[in-house]
């Protein structure tokens, strides 16, 4: 069978003019793309996201659905689609699918959104039962966040994908619509330093905040009409960039 778009996976479907119109295959797709989980719920005739991609499910020879048979930075693209709900172990499989990337490739990951696919607070899925957790893109970022190691890595686009979404539909029936969130992780070189320690007597993120919190608090009563106003002002600004200049 070639390949025809009319039979891609039907939220990749979705998605496909808008990615065209945009350029975003052209922008994030190299030369050797894996497709994970392509063919999920449907029949056998649904291809992978582009005619050249590599299409991966159970059946793939040598996948046992949690390790990729690649080897490390072989790959340019890992495209997976409404696959990262399903699985047990989602950091596990965030940090395979970024394994075989090579360094300055994309990990496309799309995931339905909670507020838009589910309607819901928590589990279970009102539409899947085999939904293993809800997304929103504070959460999956921060799954992304817990796998992969610092610097390793630069999200590069993140969107709630809502194009056609009706809002009129109530959360008793489904969705029509995309309903999904779309997002694109960079490999990086990871640079040899790390990160520093509270330790060394630099200013660590609470403490800031906390420092913010206060100036802000302090501008807030300054009035205009006070003849020092402005000298008051300038020493708030001072005072806010040693707080900047010693965050982590």
């Amino acid at each position: 069978m070639g390949w025809n778009k009319e039979n891609l996976g039907p939220e990749t479907r979705k998605a496909f003019a808008r990615r065209k119109h945009e350029g975003f295959f052209e922008k994030f797709f190299g030369s050797i793309v894996l497709d994970v989980g392509y063919r999920g719920y449907e029949e056998i005739d649904v291809v992978p996201v582009l005619p050249d991609a590599i299409g991966i499910d159970l059946n793939y020879p040598g996948y046992d659905g949690k390790v990729l048979p690649f080897l490390d930075e072989s790959v340019d693209t890992v495209y997976t689609s409404h696959t990262l709900e399903h699985i047990d172990d989602p950091i596990a499989a965030i940090r395979d699918w970024f394994r075989v990337l090579k360094v300055g490739g994309y990990l496309v990951i799309t995931v339905p959104h909670q507020f838009l696919y589910e309607k819901k607070q928590e589990l279970p899925s009102r539409w899947n039962l085999d939904h293993k957790r809800f997304y929103t893109p504070r959460s999956l970022i921060g799954e992304v966040e817990s796998a992969l190691l610092v610097n390793s890595y630069r999200i590069v686009h993140l969107v709630e994908d809502d194009e056609f979404y009706d809002y009129t539909i109530p959360p008793e029936l489904h969705a029509g619509g995309a309903y999904q969130i779309e997002m694109v992780i960079k490999k990086i070189d990871q640079p040899s330093w790390g990160l520093v320690a509270n330790g060394d007597g630099r200013v660590g993120r609470e403490e800031v905040a906390t420092a913010f919190k206060e100036i802000v608090q302090e501008l807030a009563g300054v009035s205009i009409l006070i003849g020092d106003a402005g000298s008051k002002v300038d020493q708030l600004k001072m005072e806010l960039s040693d707080f900047v200049d010693g965050v982590d």
